[in-house]
């Protein structure tokens, strides 16, 4: 097997609609520094996995492709955990030295199949872009195909959203492969017509209770703890993993990062799957965090978990604060069905706001300031906020 990556240039590429077909699942991860690096991650449904993979880099057409520094390469069998007539394996390839706001491409193939030709762009080095963010799409999949659809819609009419942002609970039972290659499969329904591929920053949730099988999935080490802090310009987003202990060694890690964050003058968001300000279930351990979040100036918080929408008033030392206070927003609505909200708590009254509906999130940065906003199922917006510096 061998897998192409390109940089743009004068070359035309024949590119049609792009649903993973020929059993190939091709995913782009981003992690610490998605505008020089990128992981990416291929399964394919009856692989050969004596195969080696081959990976290449063309920068510049004149030049004949040389072979691109390959930080880690990894090829291993899915664990057969259920009957399968097929015999999948996940292969990945982590690439550095990238080029930032640039497009590449890129092909999986092996002796006698190839993947459609895909494309993905890397983040930029400067504050003008958009995220998306969502989570809990671990069950009615009509509405997690429809739902990606949406997404697949906005991505076309704005090519400024980068990367799509997973809160965790992609499925019902981590342990199912089965149920990851459904989810893969409609994950590829957000791929453009062109081949682009929409990368993923992916959260653990509770539901994915094999972290071998996730860290698989998303071409991560098997010692991966699960959390890391992705840059991109003046943002840093700083991923937790809610399914470990939220003390000890993470807890040291995040204090850590935050100090660092907040020394370099960045603006910093955090994301993780239980909410320490939920709508619906009780606060989780989650909640331990909060105290370094509001040491280290952290702004804004996406959450899982809970199955509806809420955005809270500005949190804190457990109190509304307009001036130093955090956003806590979202609660997983990619398909799941929607739960009432608790409208009674004291931090969803007064600029605090929930909705059972089912939602994503998509975050444009420009400027000096952050515009969140919350879409319905279809893509239209129902409730938006900005942040701004603060004074």
């Amino acid at each position: 097997m061998r897998l192409f990556l390109l940089a743009l240039g004068a070359l035309l590429f024949s590119c049609g609609p792009k649903e993973n077909v020929k059993g190939f699942q091709v995913r782009v991860v981003w992690l610490e520094q998605p505008s020089t690096e990128a992981t990416i991650v291929w399964t394919q449904n009856d692989g050969d996995e004596t195969a080696i993979p081959t990976l290449s880099l063309q920068a510049d057409l004149l030049q004949a492709i040389e072979p691109h520094a390959v930080v880690s390469l990894a090829q291993y069998e899915n664990p057969n955990l259920f009957e399968t007539k097929q015999n999948p394996y996940t292969a990945r390839a982590i690439f550095k030295n990238l080029m930032p706001n640039t497009k590449y491409y890129l092909q999986v193939a092996t002796s006698n199949s190839e993947s459609p030709i895909y494309q993905f762009q890397t983040a930029p080095d400067h504050d003008d872009y958009g995220l998306l963010f969502g989570g809990d799409s671990r069950s009615n999949h009509d509405n997690r195909r429809f739902i990606n659809r949406s997404i697949r819609d906005i991505l076309a009419n704005q090519p400024e959203i980068i990367a799509f942002v997973h809160g965790g609970d992609y499925i019902a039972d981590g342990n199912d492969w089965r149920q990851w290659q459904l989810w893969l499969n409609d994950y590829a329904l957000t791929t453009l017509e062109d081949g682009r591929l929409l990368p993923i920053i992916p959260t653990r949730g509770n539901h994915e209770t094999n972290k071998t099988l996730y860290n698989q999935v998303f071409g991560l080490d098997p010692e991966h703890p699960g959390y890391f802090k992705t840059s991109i310009g003046s943002l840093d987003l700083i991923t937790l993993n809610s399914e470990e202990s939220v003390m000890g060694l993470q807890y040291q890690w995040l204090e850590q990062e935050l100090m660092q964050s907040q020394s370099a003058g960045q603006w910093t968001f955090t994301n993780y799957h239980r909410p320490a300000y939920p709508a619906v279930k009780r606060a989780s351990e989650t909640k331990k965090w909060v105290p370094l979040f509001e040491d280290y100036g952290v702004r804004l918080a996406f959450e899982s978990d809970g199955h509806t929408f809420k955005k809270t008033l500005p949190i804190f030392n457990d109190e509304a604060d307009e001036q130093r206070g955090i956003i806590y927003v979202g609660e997983g609505g990619l398909g799941v069905k929607q739960r009432s909200p608790k409208h009674d708590r004291w931090y969803l009254k007064d600029g605090g706001v929930a909705f059972k509906k089912h939602h994503f999130l998509q975050m444009t940065h420009q400027g000096r300031s952050f515009k969140i906003q919350a879409l319905d199922e279809t893509g239209q917006s129902f409730h938006e906020f900005i942040i701004d510096e603060r004074r």
